[in-house]
């Protein structure tokens, strides 16, 4: 008999986190195309907090389910719980260039980490 799969332990508070997650990494993505947010105070506004919201379904899953996350070191939990950190407490100065990155790079790639474990 095959070892269950994580996502077969997975409680289904974890599995909601997680959706959640992924659906507002999908929103700062599409956001991030969509506004001048370098230029653009509310477009920015409206990336941040979606980057934040990443963040603290991320900091809600591992405070709720530590040996989930334990079991799931690929993923950068610290890394997203401190940019949302970042995002929440010190607003005035999160880079452009750096949300840039987040948007074009460590989502997407938090993304296909999320769409493999919910699978």
């Amino acid at each position: 008999m095959p070892a269950p799969s994580s996502s077969r332990s997975m409680d289904e508070r974890t599995r909601d986190r997680l959706k959640a997650a992924q659906a507002f990494a999908e929103h700062a993505i599409v956001a991030g195309k969509r506004f001048d947010y370098a230029n653009d105070p509310l477009g920015m506004a409206a990336v941040a907090h979606l980057i934040e919201q990443v963040g603290e379904q991320f900091a809600a899953v591992r405070r709720a389910d530590p040996e989930f996350v334990a079991s799931h070191p690929e993923i950068p939990w610290r890394k997203v719980e401190g940019m949302r950190h970042r995002v929440a407490h010190e607003y005035s100065k999160v880079d452009p260039e750096i949300v840039r990155g987040v948007l074009g790079t460590h989502l997407p790639a938090l993304l296909r980490q999320i769409g493999r474990i919910l699978r």
